[in-house]
């Protein structure tokens, strides 16, 4: 057991306490407002999912100070807090509660997720008001995989609960407690718990990470972290990111289209909101991790304005099908829907979009280089083809028309082994799957170990049938450049189209492009789908 997860695996220090969740007369409210008074609006939500989820039976139990508890204890100390005894861990259960039933009657594949939840008192460093609060030191819900919710790099989680060791996949929730750590501290713990090492980093570490960039010799975390202090926690993390700021954003980068980046192709983003009036405003950051996909959104037909690159030529992004972003709100709970377009441009001053670790290239700029390489590709495409012609009719036969080709383009990441992978195994529409020569002829190209891969398909085909046409491979742990040209040469792979594919071939120091056959003729399904 290693120190980061040591918290979550322990065994409970009594015996568990099993409470019917659903029978006559029980009320989520009174049991919170007699067993966990001043409890904060997130342990009511987690309350409230579990009831949503058919949830049977609670399981009550105390757990020790170990592990990440235990060091954030220590901080909270360090900054004149002090967390009360004792510390519960609730899970919640879909089997069914039986009178003098036992943990050993819970069945694991059952359990519906659970919440850790501490009463911390001390001073808040933002408002200098007195805290004395249940909250939610971490939790987690398995993620249903209700269709048409999309959460890229699911991580798995064990936890031990009522004497079962369980696994569960979701995005772990944190609460602030505005003392040792704030909303900028848990909106980062729960992304970069996706990705690290045992799924946790501590409040401990992040706060030395921080402090390295703090302008002042007193640093007070629970008063809130500075852009650069959150910028040194990544990079000292190994993750690096892309950003948008509202007060520079050109008009083909939105915050939303930098969130989305995050999810579809990183381990997540950052949105950091202001709210209130001219007098009082707040400011506040969280962390999404998914998004709902709506494919009879009327948005991309209608939009007036797509990612243009020049004498009309230019794409429908992906996340103009987005319904809504999935996030955690540590005011609030867990798991919360945020429509699209419902925070506006003027409030949503920042946001940043992780990286997965080792990879560095933009979706953004992959996807304008992309454009670019289709623009040159298409006119001598194969016309034999059905989707090739689809896609050189898109092109406009005089560019000074204006007209935006309706190419719907959307960017993930894949290692290259599982790349390959998927091209050797997978069919096309009309059965076909690839030579293996073709298979050999990739493993023989030594690819970079991660790849960014921009997915090419049609508005109809996309949201309908969830397919693609082609696509463009870039190595992802390439930083991108502002020049386009160079961003191609230097990280552009090869790109596949029905029935070829288009590479770079050197020969005496001069680079051309190549052609070679493909077996796959028809529409393949996009990745992670």
């Amino acid at each position: 057991m290693k120190a980061v997860d040591s918290h979550r695996l322990q065994e409970s220090v009594a015996e568990p306490l099993l409470v019917s969740f659903d029978c006559p007369g029980f009320s989520s409210f009174r049991f919170l407002e007699m067993h966990f008074p001043n409890a904060s609006a997130a342990v009511h939500r987690a309350f409230s999912i579990a009831r949503m989820a058919d949830c049977h039976t609670l399981g009550i139990e105390i757990v020790a100070p170990m592990g990440l508890i235990n060091d954030d204890n220590a901080e909270l100390a360090k900054y004149g807090g002090k967390c009360i005894d004792p510390i519960f861990r609730v899970s919640f259960w879909r089997t069914p509660y039986k009178e003098k039933c036992s943990g050993e009657n819970l069945t694991p594949s059952e359990l519906i997720g659970y919440i850790i939840i501490k009463r911390d008192i001390g001073i808040c460093q933002q408002t200098n008001a007195q805290i004395d609060r249940w909250y939610i030191f971490e939790g987690l819900f398995e993620e249903d995989g209700t269709v048409g919710r999309y959460i890229a790099q699911l991580s798995t989680y064990n936890v031990t609960v009522c004497g079962h060791k369980c696994s569960l996949h979701g995005v772990l929730y944190c609460q602030q407690n505005g003392i040792n750590k704030c909303c900028a501290h848990v909106a980062l713990r729960s992304l970069l718990s996706r990705i690290l090492p045992c799924n946790d980093i501590s409040y401990k570490t992040i706060n030395q990470y921080a402090e390295y960039a703090s302008i002042s010799a007193n640093f007070l975390p629970g008063a809130g972290l500075s852009l650069e202090q959150i910028r040194h926690v990544l990079g000292l993390s190994g993750i690096s990111f892309e950003e948008y700021d509202s007060k520079s954003h050109g008009r083909d980068y939105s915050y939303q289209k930098c969130i989305y980046d995050g999810i579809e192709s990183g381990i997540g983003s950052l949105l950091f909101i202001e709210y209130g009036n001219g007098t009082k405003t707040g400011r506040h950051v969280l962390p999404v991790y998914g998004h709902t996909f709506n494919s009879n959104t009327w948005v991309p037909d209608a939009e007036s304005s797509y990612f243009m690159l020049g004498n009309g030529v230019g794409y429908m992004p992906s996340d103009l099908w987005t319904g809504d972003f999935i996030a955690h709100d540590d005011n609030f709970g867990c798991n919360f829907c945020i429509p699209r377009k419902h925070i506006a441009d003027k409030n949503a001053y920042y946001a940043m979009s992780l990286h997965k670790p080792r990879e560095m290239l933009d979706a953004h700029i992959a996807e304008i280089a992309s454009l670019f390489i289709l623009s040159f590709w298409a006119p001598v495409l194969d016309k034999n083809n059905i989707w090739n012609r689809q896609i050189v009719n898109l092109l406009p036969v005089v560019p000074e028309d204006g007209i935006v080709p309706r190419f719907v383009f959307r960017t993930v990441t894949i290692s290259s082994a599982e790349y390959i992978a998927v091209m050797a195994n997978e069919k096309d529409g009309r059965g076909n799957t690839e030579a293996p020569a073709v298979i050999s002829a990739l493993g023989a190209m030594r690819l970079p170990e991660r790849l960014m891969v921009v997915e090419l398909s049609l508005p109809q085909l996309f949201p309908a049938n969830k397919r693609k046409i082609g696509e463009f491979i870039f190595d992802a742990g390439r930083s991108a450049d502002v020049d386009l040209r160079a961003t191609i040469n230097t990280s552009f792979c090869f790109g596949r189209m029905p029935s070829e594919y288009l590479y770079f071939d050197y020969h005496e120091s001069q680079k051309s492009f190549k052609r070679r056959k493909s077996k796959i003729e028809d529409h393949m399904k996009l990745l992670y789908t």
